[in-house]
């Protein structure tokens, strides 16, 4: 494998790597509806073609979406892994005048509301890998359900902030909040799960307002493993680790652990998209929706009025 290269380069494809890069590709054209997907989805489907699971294997993995992605066999927009966010600045002015008096004249396209205000639950995904999140975000779009990184072990900050949110809710809209967790099922995971959950209880608890937040685990589960067939991590948990949480998830049966980016897009897709649907109300969320519709089109009413 060549060494490492900078920017836009051109890349010569040896034999030895060229099968590699095929079956690369046709993985990102099977799953195409799906993109981006992060490197280790694409390395698990591999594996599934009867490649090797193994860190050596990911690393060549990895190495072949970078080359193939600075020399353009690989689309860049097929490939997601930890991105920039952008704060403040200066990007949303107008180009001129004009521009502003075409935006105004095109304002009923900009108008929408909350399909959710009426909801008896507010709903949110919760997903640890930040780079499944364009993927998850698109598969649940059309119902207006957010999907937030919930990347990092165990953030006190985050967790407290999650339950000042669902508290505001709770007092503004007599609100339940549910979120939907999608992560690993290992040691990590399953610990930052039930650490979540029980700080969640315990600050609803002291601030007298038991039931307003749930967390739900959506993905990544034993069943789902067993159901799924989702190939196990390489290196599995053993009772032999001094890490505690590893040796109590052995103790308490949840061996083997797996990755949620084991999962087929389909699959996973699937399965949120079906956990958001059980934890809304459609009946509501069709009548928001088509209230918009209306409202909109009075909008826009009002709009050729002034014109």
């Amino acid at each position: 494998m060549a060494g490492r290269v900078k920017g836009f380069h051109p890349w010569t494809v040896y034999s030895k790597t060229a099968p590699l890069l095929a079956d690369i590709q046709d993985v990102i054209e099977e799953y195409r509806e799906y993109l981006p997907m992060t490197i280790r989805q694409v390395f698990y489907r591999l594996v599934g073609r009867g490649y090797a699971k193994s860190e050596d294997f990911y690393g060549q993995v990895r190495e072949v979406c970078n080359r193939g992605r600075r020399s353009g066999k690989i689309s860049f927009a097929a490939i997601r892994d930890d991105g920039i966010s952008h704060l403040g600045g200066d990007d949303d002015g107008y180009d001129s005048p004009e521009d502003y008096y075409e935006t105004i004249e095109a304002i009923s396209n900009y108008y929408s509301r909350s399909w959710h205000d009426d909801q008896p639950s507010f709903v949110q995904v919760l997903c640890e890998a930040a780079g499944m999140v364009p993927m998850l975000e698109s598969a649940i779009e059309d119902l207006r359900v957010g999907v937030a990184s919930s990347s990092g072990f165990d953030s006190l900050t985050a967790k407290h902030d999650l339950f000042i949110e669902a508290q505001s809710r709770y007092m503004a809209l007599g609100q339940k909040t549910i979120l939907l967790h999608v992560g690993d099922h290992d040691p990590s995971g399953y610990w930052m799960h039930r650490s979540m959950a029980e700080d969640f209880e315990a600050f609803c608890h002291d601030k007298e307002v038991e039931g307003i937040l749930e967390l739900r685990r959506t993905l990544l589960t034993p069943e789902q493993i067993r159901e799924w067939q989702i190939d196990p991590d390489t290196k599995q948990p053993s009772l032999t680790t001094r890490h505690s949480h590893t040796k109590q998830f052995v103790a308490l049966g949840l061996t083997p652990a797996a990755q949620v980016e084991a999962v087929p897009p389909d699959v996973l897709t699937q399965k949120v998209r079906q956990g958001v649907k059980e934890a809304l109300d459609l009946e509501i969320l069709e009548a928001s929706a088509e209230r918009e519709r209306l409202e909109r089109d009075l909008v826009q009413a009002k709009i050729n009025q002034a014109n």
